[in-house]
């Protein structure tokens, strides 16, 4: 279990962010789950205006929805958590191979060890991708640079 913290108006609506372990944060797409829980359950799929709430996966790269600053807020949300300084204080030093680019007016991350669950279920459309802490740092100074 995690801890779900409260949105900051700078992430609202699109940014949720779930504590969830000793070495990652969940960054969800409110507006984007419903949609998600609605096709797992069989019971319907995403509409083209629900879809451009989700994140976009190919790969270990992956698009972002809305704008930049709203995500970097996300960034700031999970950075300020004392589970991070936790991680910081115990985890060994290692490089993030995290980065950030604008393609087409859309911000596109590579993780490649961010994780995203059902991706395969709606093209590559998801609500939520977990975020690894060591990649929280990097996302934060390659989002910063973009703007």
């Amino acid at each position: 279990m995690g801890a779900i913290l409260e949105a900051t108006p700078a992430m609202s609506p699109w940014w949720a962010v779930e504590m969830r372990s000793v070495e990652s944060a969940y960054v969800t797409t409110p507006k984007y789950v419903e949609a998600s829980n609605r096709l797992h359950l069989g019971k319907g799929q995403p509409t083209d205006e629900e879809r451009a709430w989700a994140w976009q996966v190919d790969s270990d790269r992956y698009t972002v929805p809305g704008p930049p600053a709203a995500f970097a807020a996300a960034l700031e949300q999970i950075s300020g958590h004392p589970a991070y300084a936790d991680w910081r204080r115990r985890a060994e030093p290692s490089a993030s191979d995290a980065t950030a680019e604008l393609l087409d007016g859309k911000l596109v991350l590579t993780m490649p060890g961010a994780h995203a669950y059902g991706r395969d279920a709606d093209g590559g459309h998801v609500a939520e991708v977990e975020i690894l802490y060591r990649d929280v740092a990097a996302l934060q100074a390659a989002v910063a640079a973009l703007a």
